[in-house]
């Protein structure tokens, strides 16, 4: 077969295919019939299958104008109760009608509740009724048979059996109620109750059995609630209530009520049990750092109520008696094994023991930083808490050399001091040391300048590091510091009384600092042994020493120089004493201006035209001068003595 005529069948196939007529719509989902009350929504639904799909819902067979979807939804009426809907499908290919689906609507049910406070009631006493319709509407009592008087909702009589009925004719929502009757007898003749055997207050041990028992009279017989703190207990409705192996929170106010048609009775008391002291809850131990709040707390159980007493390390700790100790702040001499006493009539108990383990933020060593002037500073913190700063300030001539400042146990830091400069200005240094970061942030906020350093941390630290106080050898006013950190990093802050220096550098090799300060002065210092001595030579070219110890050393210093003036004569010496100390050998020099005290340029009349010069310790005669030329040899100028007892004071004669 030629393509050429498989190409004419196949056109042929699909003109046939596209002159059929369209189908007309199949409904799938038939709407479906209701029975609904008054307002409720009614919805009706339908599903059709085609193409180009319009609905038409009608009701008794007439088109509802407007109603064109596939879903009907309309609000119920009495006013139509009963009605047949159906709904219409058109397309192209023709119309199909659905099934029909009936909406009924018919009144809401109603209910009727008639309470009353008993069905058997003394003569003569009222009742009063209490009814209700689960529609809200409005109920109606009537008195249906029985020697009675009703007066609204108050019913009363003599004697006998009284019926009454409740209705609720309902209205266009609402059918009307099935009525509710009730029998009321009225009893001749009752009595109240009276309680003959009353409750007393018992205070049993903790794990013994205890029954409380009560009697009553009363007629009718009455009817026995036993409660707790008033809540009635479940089933407890016998003349005796039955409490087994007693617990501590079995403790409360129990009472017992007898009930009867013409009225009520009731006796109360109170139970305690006893028990001797339990810990329920035991301290726990814990671990805080030093200067953070450790709290320790217990609970126990018991009474009387237990009194107790804390301990730590088997010793009492006054004035801790309550169920939380609090230490704040937690310190280092805190730390120890925790355990509570608690005590009552009946016993005594203790708790187990907890651990206080209390660590210690490490802020000690050198920080390097700057102030925020831009100048370089160090800060030391010394393993006793304390602090020093030192930092020149940018706009020269001044220095804060902050000596003591006071760092917590959380590292919070405070201290106060003046510049060194013509006209010192207060500060007060506050800020914080963060251990785990080893940074420290400081505020001097009366001089607008804040410091913030890092710790130097190095393993191997140099030989010289520490705070050094100096001194300019032959100068009143000339005094200064010298820091020298871990690393090597030295800061030197001096002052001359009117303005302040400072220089910053590192130790060479040598345990050397050559540095210029920001006046220009060249220092040359060597550090050893907790001493500190060099040169200092000014940018105007004037020299001089520094020299200066160890804060460490400082309070064991050696006498430097001592002067005294005064008039001897040869039966009337001058005695001056001195005393040396410590395990080392030590060089004194003693002095004293001889005939030449009388010529110029002193001129001082009276002067002794021989004097001698002696040195004693104690008694003993050690050397002496009576030659005011060249000391002799073994003269007591240069020469060294070992320490011993305090000498005697030398006797110039």
């Amino acid at each position: 077969m030629r393509p050429g005529f498989l190409a004419f069948c196949l056109l042929v196939v699909v003109t046939s295919l596209r002159g059929q007529a369209p189908l007309p719509p199949v409904i799938s989902g038939q709407p479906e019939s209701a029975s609904v009350y008054p307002d409720d929504i009614v919805i009706l639904r339908v599903t059709a299958e085609g193409a180009n799909l319009s609905f038409q819902w009608r009701r008794e067979g007439a088109d509802l104008p407007g109603e064109n979807a596939p879903v009907l939804m309309f609000a119920a009426s009495l006013a139509i109760p009963r009605a047949r809907y159906e709904v219409v499908v058109t397309n192209p290919g023709g119309s199909v009608t659905s099934l029909p689906a009936w909406v009924f609507v018919s009144q809401r049910p109603q209910t009727i509740t008639l309470d009353l406070p008993a069905l058997v009631v003394a003569a003569g006493s009222g009742v009063r009724l209490t009814a209700t319709a689960s529609s809200g509407l409005p109920v109606t009592v009537t008195l249906v048979s029985g020697a009675a008087s009703l007066a609204g909702n108050l019913l009363t009589s003599q004697g006998g059996d009284v019926v009454v009925r409740a209705t609720q004719a309902g209205n266009a929502t609402y059918a009307a109620a099935d009525p509710v009757e009730r029998t009321i007898r009225f009893l001749v003749g009752s009595l109240a109750p009276y309680l003959t055997v009353r409750l007393t207050d018992q205070s049993p041990l903790a794990g013994a059995d205890l029954t409380l028992r009560a009697s009553a009279v009363g007629t009718p017989l009455p009817a026995f609630q036993w409660s707790r703190d008033g809540v009635a207990i479940p089933g407890a409705t016998r003349t005796e209530l039955s409490l087994a192996a007693l617990t501590l929170a079995d403790t409360g106010r129990y009472a017992v009520t007898v009930t009867n048609l013409a009225g009520s009775d009731t006796s109360a008391a109170q139970v305690t049990v006893r028990a001797a002291p339990v810990f329920t809850r035991p301290p726990v131990a814990q671990t805080v750092a030093a200067g953070d709040e450790a709290t320790l707390s217990v609970e126990v159980s018991g009474y009387p109520v237990p009194a107790l007493q804390w301990r730590r390390n088997g010793t009492a700790l006054p004035g801790q008696t309550g169920a939380t100790l609090r230490l704040t702040p937690a310190t280092v001499a805190a730390a120890g094994a925790y355990d509570v006493i608690a005590a009552n009539a009946l016993g005594t108990a203790t708790s187990a023991a907890a651990a206080l383990t209390v660590t210690v933020r490490d802020f000690t060593g050198t920080y390097a930083g700057r102030l925020s002037g831009g100048t370089e500073g160090l800060l030391l913190v010394r393993a006793d808490g304390t602090a020093a700063l030192l930092a020149p300030l940018a706009s020269g001539g001044a220095a804060v050399a902050l000596l003591n400042a006071t760092v917590d146990l959380r590292g919070n830091v405070r201290g106060s001091g003046s510049t060194s400069e013509s006209t010192p200005r207060a500060f007060v240094a506050t800020g914080t040391l963060d251990e785990l970061s080893g940074t420290a942030q400081l505020s001097l906020a009366a001089l607008n300048e804040t410091f913030t350093g890092t710790r130097i941390r190095t393993e191997a630290p140099v030989a010289a590091a520490g705070l050094y106080r100096l001194a300019l050898v032959g100068s009143a006013g000339g005094r200064g510091h010298a820091l020298v950190a871990p690393d090597g990093q030295v800061l030197v802050v001096t002052s001359g009384g009117a303005a302040a220096d400072g220089a910053a550098g590192r130790l060479d090799a040598t345990g050397r600092l050559r540095a210029t300060s920001t006046g220009g002065a060249a220092l040359d210092l060597g550090f050893a042994a907790g001493a500190v001595r060099g040169s200092v030579r000014t940018a105007t070219g004037t020299t001089g020493t520094l020299a200066g110890a160890i804060e460490a050393l400082l309070g064991q210093e050696q006498l430097v120089n001592l002067s005294v003036r005064g008039v001897t004569l040869p039966g009337a010496p001058l005695i001056v004493g001195f005393a040396t100390g410590g395990a080392a050998a030590k060089s004194v020099l003693l002095r004293a201006v001889g005939p030449g005290i009388g010529r110029p340029p002193f001129n001082v009349a009276g002067a002794l035209p021989d004097p001698n010069l002696q040195l004693f310790r104690v008694n003993t005669a050690l050397a002496q001068n009576n030659d005011w030329g060249q000391p002799p040899a073994g003269a007591a100028a240069g020469s060294p003595t070992p320490p011993r007892a305090p000498p005697s004071p030398p006797r110039p004669r």
